[in-house]
């Protein structure tokens, strides 16, 4: 006689996300494949066509200063443009490792806006998807900062203690209203979705002095 363990009951809504984090991930993937073969080159091509008609023209040439500067600013549009595909690129992130990917995602510039890492080398993550899910969320929490806080100040924080790890990206706008709690459009959906998918705890908290946090705790001990 043989004996089977019962299956697992199937959960549709868990099968759901977790298929659509997936194939959010496979597409941010192809989009950053994308960006970096096609768009860079492009980007590398036209400064590289603007420096050689600098070179062409006499030295006195006012022209010669604008082309100059034309050259600067495309080549700082590739180098932009890498650092946007090397994101979207989750087997990058993996690679990198969490707290190198975020020191990254904080460096890159945003007008009107000063954003900085707060954090130690030594945090831990369980696996590799916790990686990208971590770095995911804190992406969108400073996208959703920079268009809906008013603010000028980011802060990313990543910690540990004995009961798990925590991410915080905080800011000194004007919080979370009730639309965008109670709402919160595919951005803040996404972020639910990727931190249920690791267990982990997600909050969104307007502070009383100013300012929305979004926390991100994954306990040690998975259920």
């Amino acid at each position: 006689m043989t004996t089977h363990e019962p299956m697992a009951p199937f959960d549709e809504r868990e099968f759901l996300v977790g298929a659509l984090l997936e194939s959010a991930d496979r597409e941010c993937r192809r989009i950053g494949e994308e960006l970096h073969d096609h768009l860079c080159q492009i980007l590398l091509g036209a400064g590289f066509a603007a420096k050689s008609v600098a070179m062409s023209l006499p030295q006195s040439s006012p022209a010669v200063a604008e082309l100059d500067e034309l050259v600067r600013l495309i080549n700082s549009a590739a180098q932009e443009t890498r650092d946007i595909a090397r994101d979207l690129n989750t087997r990058a992130i993996d690679s990198a490792g969490l707290v190198d990917s975020l020191q990254r995602l904080v460096s890159r510039p945003r007008a009107g806006f000063v954003c900085r890492f707060e954090g130690s080398p030594a945090v831990r993550m369980p696996d590799p998807r916790a990686v990208r899910y971590f770095f995911r969320i804190a992406e969108e929490a400073i996208a959703n900062a920079v268009r809906h806080s008013h603010g000028t100040e980011i802060v990313v924080r990543l910690t540990t203690d004995e009961t798990g790890v925590h991410l915080q990206i905080a800011d000194n706008g004007r919080g979370f209203d009730e639309v965008i709690e109670g709402h919160g459009g595919l951005g803040l959906a996404m972020m639910k979705y990727r931190a249920e998918a690791i267990q982990a705890r997600l909050r969104f908290d307007t502070m009383e002095e100013g300012g929305a946090n979004v926390t991100c705790s994954l306990p040690l001990k998975q259920k």
